[in-house]
């Protein structure tokens, strides 16, 4: 949590899109007669990872407030308990002493459902348990732990398509807001690539929302190849790697047959890798280029079935990794974080997309920051755009694209370090690499990179597996 130097004028730092999601909601009580100004920036989590915004409010007023909050953010449901959703502290206004605090945790034994509130007002501790809706487009009021007791805050979490708004008002004269310091977990969804403005009664503040902020995948510039349990990782970006160049690490994990996945799989922002077989998966977490040789799995996860296809991505939009298997057509997805899956558990959502014998691959494909899917078959992709748990059933592909050999292998990642994803076909130790935006590549078109790189039997990957 970090301080805030206390001015004459009322402050409040709010998590602005999370705020939203996570709720500064019970214990944000925001003085307002004129906001004054209003600033909204990034705010920065675990390695680096944008994963929140900070909105800045600062008032000359008293008792409530009205912040409007732009379609496109969405909250998160934790999926365990005891998890940090805000942390406030208050201060006395008349005597610029503390006056008490707020801590909201996902409650343990319903995380997803209800909250536990910790309120320390001049006296003891007092816990609450609040019943929380968390989808998109939810109301809630918060009435409990203010110091009175018509005091309340509604909270109208945003969707793609409709604002979310929050309203704060403390009817009480027993104290005044000078700073609000706050933390927060992280559980928020960022929006695509953007301006979004939020406003705050008379007040206005822009964010330019990056696709970057919050990118799940661990995509990354770097690429790898997997054979009889050796990973022959070479750092990128792609396009600068030479032909026929050794590996930058070898690592021993892994064992022969099994198929190698690259992903984010405990949600820190940093690539991790996985070897899948017979439904179990092997999770390694990273920096990959810091495991040492023959090191036994982090986690062992059953899902899935044997002979399907393993594959990684962001499936319901909310910036964590999902795992998934395919064949025949059918994905069976699992939404994460995936180091909080339990074994044996049941498909998220079942999705009819592709035929047998296709490929599956996961991407951005229209470069908006929503991971879509795709099939590969005889030098073609099926291209659908995400978000994938939006898809329905048996639906016709929104791009056709001819790029590759009927034999290749398709592969997705930033092969050229321009923060948008592009394409590759990787055959016989060749990897021909297309740049994109994917959807703006027209058919039948040459390579923009070949570069050669690892044995014709190897399995190819790309991620983020160090690159330091």
């Amino acid at each position: 949590m970090k301080s805030m130097k206390r001015k004459e004028s009322k402050k409040i730092a709010v998590m602005a899109a999370v705020i939203v999601g996570f709720m500064m909601f019970a214990f944000m009580p925001m003085a307002s007669a004129t906001v004054t100004s209003f600033t909204v920036t990034p705010g920065t989590g675990i390695a680096g990872a944008v994963d929140s915004y900070n909105a800045l409010v600062t008032t000359d007023g008293v008792t409530s407030i009205n912040i409007t909050i732009p379609q496109g953010f969405i909250a998160v449901t934790p999926t365990t308990g005891g998890e940090l959703i805000a942390e406030v502290t208050f201060w006395n206004s008349s005597t610029k002493t503390y006056y008490g605090s707020a801590t909201i945790k996902s409650n343990n034994a319903n995380p997803t459902t209800r909250v536990d509130i910790y309120c320390k007002f001049g006296g003891d501790e007092v816990t609450t348990i609040q019943t929380v809706n968390y989808a998109a487009g939810a109301t809630n009021t918060f009435e409990a732990g203010f110091p009175s007791d018509t005091s309340s805050a509604i909270i109208k979490l945003p969707t793609e398509a409709l604002e979310g708004s929050i309203k704060i008002s403390i009817n009480s004269t027993a104290f005044q807001l000078d700073d609000v310091m706050t933390a927060i977990g992280q559980f928020v969804r960022n929006p695509a690539a953007g301006i979004y403005v939020f406003s705050a009664d008379d007040g206005t503040g822009e964010v330019d929302a990056n696709v970057e902020i919050r990118r799940a995948g661990a995509i990354g510039p770097d690429i790898a190849i997997y054979q009889d349990g050796w990973w022959a990782l070479k750092y990128g970006p792609e396009n600068n790697i030479p032909n026929f160049q050794p590996a930058d690490k070898w690592l021993a994990y892994g064992v022969a047959g099994w198929t190698p996945v690259a992903g984010d799989f405990n949600n820190d922002g940093t690539g991790d890798i996985a070897v899948f077989e017979n439904g179990w998966w092997a999770l390694k977490y990273g920096p990959v280029d810091e495991i040492p040789d023959f090191q036994s799995a982090d986690k062992w996860l059953a899902y899935g079935i044997a002979g399907w296809t393993p594959v990684a991505g962001d499936f319901n939009n909310d910036g964590i990794d999902d795992i998934a298997v395919f064949k025949d057509g059918w994905w069976a997805l699992k939404y994460g974080p995936v180091n909080a899956i339990l074994n044996f558990q049941g498909a998220d959502k079942w999705l009819a997309y592709g035929g047998a014998g296709g490929m599956p691959v996961v991407g951005d494909f229209n470069d908006n920051g929503i991971d879509d899917i795709a099939m590969f078959q005889n030098g073609w992709w099926a291209l659908k755009y995400g978000p994938v748990n939006a898809i329905a059933n048996s639906q016709p592909a929104d791009k056709w694209l001819a790029y590759g050999a009927a034999a290749g292998t398709p592969l997705v990642g930033d092969c050229n370090n321009d923060d948008i994803e592009d394409i590759a076909i990787f055959q016989n130790g060749w990897w021909a690499s297309k740049y994109g935006p994917v959807n703006a590549i027209a058919n039948f078109q040459p390579a923009d990179h070949w570069l050669a790189y690892g044995a014709a039997a190897g399995t190819p990957l790309v991620g983020d597996f160090g690159n330091p």
